[in-house]
């Protein structure tokens, strides 16, 4: 069997975001444990893509000149005759921006991490117009696609109820943690000088956008002692115009530690030495980052919604996201009731157990197998 898998995600703005880190790795292991299938990679053209495997074929396509919001409709005239060029038995479609029509005989399989701009109208707002149409159009075709990989239940029920698509169709694969990087051994070593991170802090990963509710944090940390503060480790956070506001309303600028962007190998050390990770998000398809945390040994609040519950279980502190209040408590049991938080430590380390990109990979490949016999 011939699969072609759209590995755009690794190369594009996706890169560094959740998207990525899913690709990225579900491939890796996918050549890794697949021996008798044959893969293709779609990549860009002169854009350097990890060498997976010897057994891997690259098939490169080309970016239009400006930015890729016109790149869908391009792949909707070129890639059903680049997947019959290649004889391709299966499509593995991992971008929402590139879900192509089922051609040609030709079998869609693709991947759902959310449905945000179509559960929160502000979502769907700040994106242009042709963009708009180019979600509605691209999500409607998962209607035709013979499977769906949704990374979470709370994703599946969302694709049911929102998109119209039967459930027998859609496969729960949650994604995994590479514990061989996220691990309690790596959260022990201490945190590297070049950040300026010590104390008493609480974490927070990721972009201050809305979703994120890292206003909600702010306002939560401001009831709380001055020395305890408050580490935003992602890569728009030092120069985004918005939390800098933020932090003038708030008075919290000198509470506040932005290091940037954290590669991997140095995050476990900052997770490992937190109070507290914060992730009160109001919406997620997954959260890899609460994954990462419990695995490096790091008390967990978030939110009772989503998908969270489903990568959280027993082993986390459940918030209000609208509630700063509410996160501001938990905040403060995390620094005053350390049984507790050993509790939660060890709770994460057995949750996080089951989320291995091997685990992923095989539950994909049987995927493949399953839409090729159909």
């Amino acid at each position: 069997m011939r699969i072609l898998i759209d590995a755009r995600p690794i190369q594009n703005a996706h890169a560094v975001r959740g998207i990525g880190t899913v690709v990225r790795n579900l491939l890796q292991a996918i050549v890794q444990i697949d021996t008798e299938n044959e893969y293709l990679l779609l990549t860009f053209a002169g854009q350097a893509l990890p060498n997976f495997s010897q057994r891997v074929r690259q098939i490169t396509t080309y970016r239009l000149p400006r930015l890729n919001r016109f790149d869908w409709i391009v792949d909707q005239l070129y890639l059903p005759g680049l997947m019959r060029r290649y004889g391709t038995n299966v499509f593995f479609a991992t971008d929402f921006n590139s879900y192509p029509l089922p051609r040609s005989g030709v079998k869609v399989m693709a991947m759902v991490y959310d449905l945000i701009p179509f559960l929160y109208p502000q979502a769907m707002a700040e994106q242009t117009w042709l963009a708009q149409w180019g979600l509605r159009f691209n999500f409607a075709n998962l209607r035709r696609a013979r499977r769906l990989l949704a990374i979470s239940e709370a994703t599946k029920n969302d694709a049911v109820r929102i998109i119209g698509v039967k459930p027998v169709r859609i496969k729960v694969v949650y994604p995994g943690i590479d514990h061989a990087i996220f691990n309690t051994l790596a959260a022990s070593r201490s945190i590297p000088d070049i950040y300026g991170i010590s104390g008493d802090y609480f974490l927070f990963v990721g972009d201050p956008e809305w979703r994120k509710n890292l206003r909600g944090v702010l306002d939560a940390l401001a009831e709380l002692p001055k020395e305890v503060k408050l580490v935003i480790a992602g890569k728009r956070a030092p120069e985004d115009s918005q939390l800098r506001q933020w932090l003038d309303e708030t008075a919290m600028t000198g509470r506040v530690i932005l290091p940037g962007f954290v590669p991997d190998e140095d995050l476990p050390s900052i997770y490992g030495r937190a109070r507290g990770f914060l992730f009160p998000s109001r919406y997620e398809g997954f959260g890899l980052p609460v994954a990462e945390a419990m695995a490096c040994g790091c008390p967990v609040i978030t939110s009772r919604n989503s998908s969270l519950p489903e990568v959280a279980g027993d082993a986390a502190l459940y918030v209000d996201p609208e509630r700063p209040d509410k996160i501001r408590a938990a905040m403060a049991t995390l620094l005053q009731e350390e049984t507790l938080c050993e509790t939660l430590r060890a709770r994460g380390l057995a949750q996080v157990r089951q989320f291995t990109w091997e685990s992923a990979a095989r539950e994909t490949v049987a995927a493949f197998r399953e839409v090729a016999s159909e």
